[in-house]
């Protein structure tokens, strides 16, 4: 009886809480034409109330981004951590405005739950620019490996995993020379919406 309690336990609380704590990548502000730089974001998840998260990315001979930042799920507050590597796919032929670029990585979310997300996924967009704006509206569709651990009471960890597939829709929207303005709403096993904005760096930081 009391492992079937804990059982029951466990199926209800991860139920409960994959969705809102499997969000580290969520929105992933990611557009195929990613860049040196490094942005402050507002994330809204459902369900839960307000998350705030930087994200620092740079190009080089190593593509890659760490993020950092915590949300809100309204019954608690949950910590999230994340890196990222990313780079461009020739999909489409030269001159063309349409890009796209892939992505992985691996983060966590840590309050009562303990979500780890490994995300894996294609970023694809097009720029459209004119002399005094440009826009790159993409999609991103990925699929993610999800490792959820909870207590469940009397000193016992119960460990759940899933595939889940989520589809993020976004923007960037360019200020000049030196900012992003950048829009990001992730469907799917997580909800989340976004904007932010990001400071274009003129200097990458050299990985070797």
């Amino acid at each position: 009886m009391r492992t079937m309690m804990a059982a029951a336990a466990a199926l209800v609380i991860s139920g409960a809480a994959s969705p809102a704590v499997a969000q580290w990548d969520s929105p992933t502000f990611f557009s195929p034409r990613a860049g040196d730089d490094l942005g402050v974001y507002l994330v809204f998840p459902d369900p839960g109330d307000l998350g705030i998260v930087g994200i620092w990315r740079q190009t080089g001979r190593i593509d890659l981004g760490v993020r950092a930042g915590f949300i809100d799920f309204g019954r608690d507050t949950g910590i999230l951590v994340g890196a990222e590597l990313f780079g461009p796919v020739n999909l489409f032929g030269p001159g063309t405005p349409i890009s796209a670029a892939w992505m992985s990585g691996i983060g966590a979310v840590f309050n009562d739950v303990t979500a780890l997300r490994i995300p894996l996924g294609l970023s694809i967009g097009a720029t459209l620019a004119s002399s005094s704006m440009s826009i790159t509206p993409y999609v991103h569709p990925r699929v993610a490996f999800d490792l959820f651990a909870f207590d469940v009471g009397d000193g016992e960890e119960e460990t759940e995993s899933e595939l889940n597939v989520d589809i993020d829709l976004g923007a960037d929207l360019a200020l000049g020379r030196s900012f992003i303005l950048r829009f990001g709403a992730t469907f799917g096993e997580s909800e989340v919406i976004g904007i932010g904005l990001a400071w274009r760096m003129q200097r990458g930081v050299v990985v070797r």
